[in-house]
């Protein structure tokens, strides 16, 4: 196992893009279609992400993450697909950095090859519209790793990251408050 962060990604990233592989046949389907719309909206200035209302919900994380979504891949589908295997490569790699902390790094390992290759996050890696599961995912394991880090460092500055992650996880669902203490 090597002990560089960046070939462990890659090859988590490697055993997801195998995975997954299948899916970059798929094209946009269902609630898709309404985020690309009103990721356009926002940059033709005809919305906001803090008063945009999808669903009734206020998600400024996720229509900021759609707003720039397009802006790099207009509709070039397989992107969107490709960044959804990118985070949740991301997510299974971070929560193998938090275990890591706690475990040794084997059993850290394992867990997150398990998190990465179970079917779980099926939905949300397949479907576009889910990247809101991933996205909070990715703020709560953030938030958490952050958190640790502040623990032992106790700098001002990873505190700053771990409130920023926070509120991003808080404004990408909104059932996301429950992370709070």
């Amino acid at each position: 196992i090597s002990d560089k962060p960046i070939v462990l990604f890659f090859g988590f990233f490697i055993i997801a893009a195998f995975i997954y592989f299948p899916i970059f046949g798929f094209t946009f389907f269902q609630d898709d279609f309404v985020w690309i719309s009103h990721a356009k909206d926002i940059w033709a200035g005809r919305e906001n992400i803090f008063t945009l209302r999808i669903s009734n919900f206020v998600m400024p994380t996720v229509y900021g993450y759609f707003a720039l979504a397009y802006k790099l891949f207009s509709l070039h589908v397989i992107f969107y697909y490709l960044f959804n295997i990118f985070l949740h490569t991301l997510n299974s790699f971070l929560l193998f950095k938090i275990i890591k902390k706690f475990l040794p790094k084997n059993i850290a390992l394992l867990c997150g090859v398990l998190f990465l290759t179970l079917r779980y996050p099926l939905e949300a890696v397949s479907w576009i519209s889910a990247v809101t599961v991933l996205l909070v995912s990715l703020f709560l394991l953030c938030s958490g790793l952050l958190w640790l880090k502040y623990l032992e460092s106790m700098k001002r500055l990873d505190y700053f990251f771990t409130t920023l992650s926070i509120l991003l996880l808080i404004f990408t669902k909104e059932w996301s408050v429950l992370a709070l203490p």
